[in-house]
């Protein structure tokens, strides 16, 4: 190989051993940093806005807006609920320990009024994020992201301790005509993890929901949640939630929730899974499995779960 080949290859080889977990390194087109930001910089890597808030007001159609590792709140100049406009993304840039959305504002939902810490506009995307929602109004209802239309993404995120210990509430919230993809996400501690509204059908894939004080997941209306399919199995781990980890309390719904992995019971195997199976309402695990812990409740006839 002659100099003049080495010259040329020897730069793609630095850029591909960047990315050698797999993961592409976001193109930003906005800077933020709540701890040397200032909303009259010029949201460049050298100087970066202070607020996320104000980053997402001037961003056109396709752009991302990126988030340095800190902690974004009120005092730190947010105000609540961030709104990410459609076909915007918002990721952070060292991924979700080190960044931490912390606040909620009152925001008006179909099915009521909630303290909102995001709302996901069609095509948006909210990335790499730990969601904070804190409340001492344990009647009200907190709720981390929530989404009405379109399909956002949302991913990779840490929803912690939301609504615990209150009337309601839950890490992500679909409504209205929403089929949001919600992957790779945490959902630890909160009331439910995720609740759908409406006709709302999120894809739920490869996400942990543990220990949520009643529901991992709570259909109700007509939302007909995806947990995952025989040709795209859902890779969710379901386990320990306070009530159970499905409760399918719509009238009519067929929820797929293939391939995931729930506390083990006289149902599953030792793993955890479910044989392939199409389970009617009104059916409690609960009831079939005395004794052992619920993974899943249909309410009403016509309903049902297919395993």
């Amino acid at each position: 190989m002659n100099r003049y080949c080495r010259a040329i290859i020897l730069p793609f080889i630095v850029i591909l051993a960047s990315c050698g977990n797999g993961e592409r390194v976001p193109t930003c087109d906005w800077y933020v940093n709540a701890a040397i930001g200032n909303n009259n910089n010029a949201g460049t890597p050298g100087a970066p806005f202070k607020t996320i808030t104000y980053a997402l007001t001037l961003t056109k159609s396709g752009e991302v807006v990126c988030a340095a590792p800190g902690t974004y709140n009120a005092v730190s100049g947010e105000t609540f609920p961030i709104v990410v406009p459609a076909n915007v993304a918002l990721r952070s840039l060292e991924g979700r320990a080190g960044t931490v959305v912390e606040g909620g504002g009152t925001y008006s939902l179909a099915f009521g009024t909630v303290k909102l810490g995001f709302y996901a506009s069609d095509q948006s995307t909210i990335d790499g994020f730990t969601i904070k929602v804190p409340s001492a109004d344990v009647v009200g209802i907190d709720v981390g992201i929530a989404t009405e239309s379109g399909a956002a993404v949302l991913k990779n995120n840490a929803f912690v301790g939301i609504a615990m210990g209150h009337v309601g509430g839950a890490a992500i919230a679909t409504g209205g005509s929403a089929a949001p993809l919600i992957a790779d996400n945490t959902m630890t501690g909160c009331h439910d993890g995720i609740a759908g509204f409406g006709t709302s059908a999120p894809v739920i894939r490869r996400n942990i929901m543990t220990l949520n004080e009643d529901q991992a997941v709570d259909a109700q209306e007509n939302a007909v949640p995806d947990l995952g399919t025989p040709a795209d199995p859902g890779r969710n781990t379901i386990k320990d939630n306070g009530s159970r980890g499905l409760f399918n309390e719509t009238a009519d719904s067929i929820i797929q929730a293939a391939g995931n992995t729930w506390n083990v019971n006289c149902m599953t195997d030792a793993s955890g899974h479910y044989l392939t199976q199409l389970i009617k309402g009104a059916y409690d695990d609960e009831n079939k499995c005395p004794g052992e812990q619920s993974n899943f409740r249909i309410e009403y006839e016509g309903a049902g779960i297919q395993l």
